[in-house]
């Protein structure tokens, strides 16, 4: 019941800079931060609970997992911590009105929102950047097979994992495509200088490109079933004969007693309206679009899978999109 203790601590500590300010005695890091001492002290207790923190004599730093929260650190999840403290946390509340299924209940419009606000935008981005930096750093070492022709990285954020698979196979030519106010945000790496396009888009209208292997990663848990199906529609359009669509997802545990995703699940309902799925409702999914499973693969210490998908001999259950 009180989870929120622990993500309202780490959101305070982020505002407040208290871990830029590490190492350093509680008198120093109050100062810093202009906090009275006995506050700051209670405040570095709490982190150290977490274990963000450590003492040592007068002396706190920062723990390994603590580092994490520093700005500087290339796995940063600083922007995570206002994200799920801030902007997510009043989302939670509508959740009963949303599992009701009131009628007068929307999801929120999320991404159109977010295309608003541009510090909010940004800040999103870069904690998106940093959660595939976490996840994705080694995407390529699954898809030996995939060492040249054209990649499209729909819905691929700034580009984090583009760039990655660029540079770990020469090879390949890659298009980010995304949103404008998104796109506007991307960059070409000097070393990918004339091997990346960027393509500001709409992942509901065609997409305008052709790619012998196409990226989902982390996109259709944002949407209800029928929009998630116009996607993939897109996306067959848009992938050459012999292509492989990859939908980077997490997969909702189906035996007993694997109840993982469910919170996830749950999130995506009160913030975006869609839906964490199973492989069997992933299978559905892509019959529908006129594609098929024919590989998972499990990617080690995460959470997500790899499901590769073909379009080779298949047509759309429904030849016009909804």
């Amino acid at each position: 019941m009180v989870g929120f203790w622990r993500t309202q601590t780490l959101l305070a500590a982020v505002e407040l800079g208290l871990l830029h300010g590490l190492p350093g005695t509680t008198e120093q890091l109050a100062e810093r931060c202009k906090l009275p001492v006995d506050w700051c002290a209670r405040l570095l207790r709490a982190l150290g609970e977490l274990g963000l923190v450590s003492r040592q004599g007068t002396l706190w730093r920062t723990t390994e997992r603590g580092a994490l929260l520093h700005p500087e650190h290339p796995l940063s999840l600083q922007e995570a911590a206002s994200h799920w403290g801030r902007d997510c946390s009043r989302l939670w509340e509508a959740l009963p009105t949303a599992l009701r299924g009131d009628a007068n209940w929307k999801p929120p419009s999320f991404f159109e929102q977010l295309a608003k606000e541009e510090a909010r935008l940004e800040s999103y981005h870069r904690m998106m950047a940093s959660y595939a930096r976490h996840d994705y750093g080694a995407l390529a070492e699954h898809l030996p097979h995939l060492t040249s022709g054209t990649v499209l990285d729909a819905g691929g954020g700034t580009g984090t994992l583009l760039h990655e698979l660029l540079h770990r196979r020469p090879e390949l030519q890659g298009v980010l495509l995304e949103r404008p106010e998104v796109a506007r945000l991307a960059t070409v790496p000097p070393s990918l200088s004339g091997r990346l396009q960027l393509r500001a888009g709409d992942l509901f209208q065609p997409w305008g490109v052709q790619a012998e292997a196409i990226f989902l990663t982390r996109v259709l848990h944002d949407w209800e079933d029928e929009e998630a199906l116009r996607i993939l529609i897109r996306a067959r359009e848009s992938l050459q004969p012999g292509g492989r669509l990859y939908a980077v997802e997490l997969l909702l545990g189906t035996a007993e007693p694997d109840m993982s995703g469910g919170l996830l699940d749950l999130h995506m309902l009160v913030s975006t309206g869609g839906r964490e799925r199973t492989e069997a409702q992933f299978h559905a999914l892509f019959e529908r679009a006129g594609l098929r499973l024919i590989e998972r693969q499990s990617i080690p210490g995460g959470i997500h899978s790899i499901l590769t998908v073909t379009r080779d001999g298949l047509t759309p259950a429904s030849s016009s999109l909804p």
